[in-house]
C-alpha cells in the first residue's frame, strides 16, 4: 500500500509540474516569446508526456520523452 502510494504521489507531482511547464509555453506565447507553432510543439510534447504517465508507461519511456522536451526547450523560457 505505502509503495503504490508512493508512485501515486510522484505520478501527481510530475504530472503538476508537466501542467506548469504548459503554463509557461502558453505565457511565453502570450509575451511573444513564442511563435505560435513553437507553442503548440512545446504544448504537444507535454500533452504526450502527461498521458504516458497517466496510462503508467515505463519509466524509462518517461524519462527519454523528459529529456527530449528539455533538450527541445525553447531559449526564451528558460
Amino acid at each position: 500500500l505505502t509503495i503504490a502510494k508512493d508512485a501515486s504521489s510522484k505520478r501527481e507531482y510530475i504530472l503538476l509540474l508537466l501542467y506548469d511547464l504548459e503554463e509557461i509555453a502558453e505565457e511565453g506565447f502570450e509575451d511573444n516569446l513564442l511563435t505560435a507553432e513553437e507553442t503548440a510543439t512545446v504544448i504537444d510534447d507535454i500533452v504526450s508526456i502527461k498521458i504516458n504517465v497517466m496510462k503508467f508507461s515505463p519509466k524509462s519511456q518517461i524519462k527519454s520523452e523528459l529529456a527530449a522536451l528539455k533538450a527541445s526547450w525553447p531559449e526564451v523560457l528558460s
